[in-house]
């Protein structure tokens, strides 16, 4: 979410943050769509997997001094709000840094995953990408299903990365999250109200058409996209 330098007497706070490509919501797509940039690849799979996407914020602050707490919480309290009010969600990426530091919390990112896991549950995926220059904590690997460092430097790899995570997320844990259950148990409801298929004169049952008289179970999971120095997203399954 930050590179923080803790030698420096500059604190990184909420002004400092909204000093610099500093998004909220809706302004996020039309800032990064069409971009070489983390977000960018984060649309693009999007649209190629039928993610729905909740991004409600990002930050991207130049290296500066320790972050306070202040701005922590408040960056930290929109994400934690996107999973409560927006989910459930089946998966949620982050693109952070990997090297913030706030007066309570020398593994701030670390604190971050934390109470994202304990908001999501140990089900839904977490898939981060980080820094070249990241400080990869226990916490960090202990709340995320996968880290993925960028490779480059200059770096110039993130959009690349991004899309490791995206498909990561789709092939290896797609449908396993909360949402996905819900809308496998709504199919499995709508197909005990619909009755067991007519008997043909042989005895077995009729199959139906494919997409014939049963509901549509398919996923569209919703994003969630914040970044402090990088993005964040989650998908869920519509209601």
């Amino acid at each position: 979410m930050h590179e923080t330098n803790t030698f420096s007497r500059v604190k990184t706070d909420m002004a400092l943050i909204r000093r610099r490509d500093f998004h909220l919501e809706n302004e996020i797509p039309q800032a990064f769509r069409g971009t070489r940039s983390a977000l960018g690849a984060t649309f693009e799979a999007a649209d190629k997997y039928g993610w729905t996407l909740v991004h409600p914020v990002s930050a991207n602050p130049n290296p500066s001094g320790i972050v306070t707490d202040d701005a922590f919480e408040q960056i930290a309290g929109m994400i934690l709000e996107a999973a409560d009010t927006k989910g459930p969600v089946d998966g949620a990426l982050l693109h952070l840094h990997g090297a913030m530091v706030t007066k309570a919390h020398e593994d701030a990112e670390g604190e971050l995953l934390a109470r994202l896991r304990q908001k999501l549950g140990s089900r839904t995926p977490i898939i981060v990408t980080l820094d070249l220059h990241a400080n990869v904590t226990r916490n960090m690997a202990d709340n995320a299903n996968a880290l993925i460092a960028f490779r480059t430097y200059p770096h110039i790899d993130m959009h690349e990365r991004a899309w490791q995570a995206a498909e990561l997320h789709e092939t290896r844990y797609a449908g396993r999250g909360p949402a996905s259950d819900r809308n496998r148990a709504a199919a499995d409801a709508a197909r005990a109200r619909l009755g067991p298929h007519p008997e043909r004169a042989d005895g077995r049952a009729d199959r139906p058409r494919r997409g014939a008289g049963k509901p549509t179970a398919r996923r569209s999971p919703s994003a969630f996209a914040p970044v402090l120095h990088s993005p964040i997203s989650m998908m869920s399954a519509p209601r």
